[in-house]
């Protein structure tokens, strides 16, 4: 056999011990054959066989939590200082989108900034067209029997007091649903 038909195979045995080799020296010598081979012993026969230097791999060390900062789920107590919300988005339907469900089904997707602080009761009023379509303690909200035409959606965060703590900007879609002619003959 030929040193090429070797060397994907010693290349992948290679690879997979990589992270064990690279504590140890490693050193490429040649057969007899002329095949190129790697090992972790000097060649006693082959006078120059070669040392290879590898580059230490890269290691992640991460960080742990001081204790005095509180776990990212921690609960925030209602008496806590209010959430201030940067940002809430309409995120699907997206604007001026056509939606084809002869259903009438829609999906809303929102997103805030922070995330929604239902330890304060905090919820998102949904409005189809000016109307409260839903509220929601979370992010996506489904609405069925959605009649066909051009329609405005509204979301905003609202405390438990019914104040409005932030309001999307109006997003609109278009519900395509087939029509069945009711002529008469």
């Amino acid at each position: 056999m030929h040193a090429r038909s070797y060397l994907p195979f010693i290349l992948t045995i290679w690879a997979c011990c990589a992270s064990s080799l690279c504590m140890g020296q490693i050193y490429k010598t040649t057969d007899a054959q002329g095949n190129t081979l790697y090992t972790d012993q000097p060649a006693e026969k082959n006078p120059d066989s070669n040392i290879l230097t590898i580059n230490q791999t890269n290691v992640y060390q991460g960080s742990t939590p001081s204790s005095d900062e509180p776990p990212a789920s921690a609960y925030v107590p209602p008496n806590a200082s209010p959430t201030r919300y940067q940002n809430i988005t309409i995120i699907a339907p997206a604007d001026d989108e056509a939606i084809r469900d002869n259903a009438g089904y829609v999906t809303i997707h929102i997103s805030t900034q922070p995330i929604l602080d239902v330890g304060n009761s905090h919820t998102i009023d949904v409005l189809l067209d000016g109307k409260q379509a839903g509220t929601i303690d979370g992010n996506t909200l489904r609405l069925s029997n959605i009649d066909r035409g051009t329609h405005q959606l509204d979301a905003r965060i609202v405390n438990r007091s019914g104040e409005v703590l932030l309001q999307s900007s109006p997003t609109r879609f278009h519900m395509l649903r087939a029509h069945r002619n009711s002529s008469t003959n």
